[in-house]
């Protein structure tokens, strides 16, 4: 299995020094830019179809499946 991981730098110091509620915000920012990312994959084609899942804290995994014949080629070709 293929996964990408993500954490968000300096997440502390938004949760710390503004508010648990910023930091909220900041994650849910965060999840909105990588879920636009993982529909601009499948709407273009890309290589596999893939879900994104925040794993807790300020960590994000990007984990591809059903990836494409043309990504099976390539692999193949390796």
């Amino acid at each position: 299995m293929y996964f990408a991981s993500a954490d968000m730098d300096n997440f502390k110091l938004i949760n710390d020094g503004w508010s648990y509620d910023h930091g909220d915000f900041a994650i849910i920012m965060t999840g909105l830019v990588i879920g636009e990312a993982v529909a601009w994959n499948q709407r273009h084609q890309g290589v596999a179809r893939c879900t994104a899942f925040r794993m807790g804290g300020d960590e994000v995994r990007v984990a591809p499946y059903r990836f494409r014949q043309r990504a099976r080629a390539a692999c193949a070709l390796r």
